[in-house]
């Protein structure tokens, strides 16, 4: 039975080796009504590029939708990815009549900065309506492991 619960344990944490180190993940936690997703990793190496590229592989899915680089760009780095218009609906004039259509051009803002020891990227929704979703990892080292937080806002 302990061997079952041991198998059980270990196969909730998210784990990928290469040859450049190993990731381990926490199951994301999601708070504050579903608001904020976060998950906490470590990679046992001491490359930032070897880090982000092999947590890009457990995120490729998402990321790729959202236009982020498949490797660890150079500090400075800014990309928008435009994405379909939206109709928000119509404003409405002063007198209460419903007024021209409200169309929002949305788009993904990916931002980077980084320096010898951490690396921060963040990528954010704007669609011009209400919906923003942010996205920011930090890569951390410490010695010869990279702590990785990823954090997901909503409102």
């Amino acid at each position: 039975m302990k061997k079952q619960i041991t198998a059980a344990l270990l196969a909730m944490l998210a784990s990928y080796a290469s040859a450049e180190g190993r990731l381990l993940c926490q199951p994301p936690a999601i708070m504050h009504d579903g608001l904020m997703t976060t998950q906490r990793c470590t990679f046992q190496g001491s490359s930032l590029d070897a880090a982000y590229r092999a947590f890009y592989r457990l995120k490729a899915a998402d990321w790729k939708e959202i236009g982020m680089p498949a490797g660890l760009p150079a500090n400075g780095y800014r990309h928008n990815e435009p994405l379909p218009e939206v109709n928000c609906g119509s404003e409405v004039g002063k007198d209460g009549a419903e007024g021209t259509p409200h169309i929002a051009k949305p788009n993904y803002e990916t931002k980077v900065r980084r320096s010898a020891q951490s690396a921060t990227v963040r990528s954010e929704y704007i669609d011009g309506c209400t919906d923003l979703y942010r996205h920011d990892i930090r890569f951390k080292r410490r010695g010869n492991i990279i702590r990785i937080n990823y954090i997901i806002h909503s409102a």
